[in-house]
């Protein structure tokens, strides 16, 4: 029920306001929704996600990771799991911050996808208005 979704959702996420709460509860309502989650969980196999790391460190991917430590749901530790595949990464784990960091924390993660952007943004422009 959309009353035990929301319990739920609060409890594992204490930082994240009422409104976004009752969304996210309400999009995990439909029996599609948990169909095609259990199918992508059931689906993954770690072997294949290990056979990726070797492609994608090789086209070395421009990158940026903002994760919460207190995500219920996936441990922080995952955040520096993304150097693999990714070694330019930039990491930045936000203290006290859930799963859903963004939408709890929004002017903290903005703090780091802005500039992360702008820097891309600036680059792209200049490289080719130089042409």
């Amino acid at each position: 029920t959309l009353g035990v979704a929301r319990t739920v959702v609060g409890h594992d996420n204490p930082g994240l306001p009422a409104p976004w709460v009752d969304t996210i509860a309400r999009h995990l309502l439909p029996a599609e929704t948990k169909s095609a989650v259990l199918t992508l969980y059931r689906s993954t196999r770690g072997a294949d996600l290990e056979a990726l790391v070797p492609r994608l460190r090789a086209d070395d991917h421009d990158t940026l990771v903002v994760f919460g430590d207190a995500d219920a749901y996936i441990p922080a530790e995952q955040a520096h799991r993304q150097l693999q595949p990714f070694p330019r990464a930039q990491v930045h784990v936000l203290p006290g911050v859930g799963h859903w960091c963004w939408l709890e924390q929004t002017d903290r993660v903005a703090a780091h996808v802005v500039p992360f952007l702008r820097e891309r943004v600036g680059t792209s422009i200049s490289s080719k208005t130089a042409r």
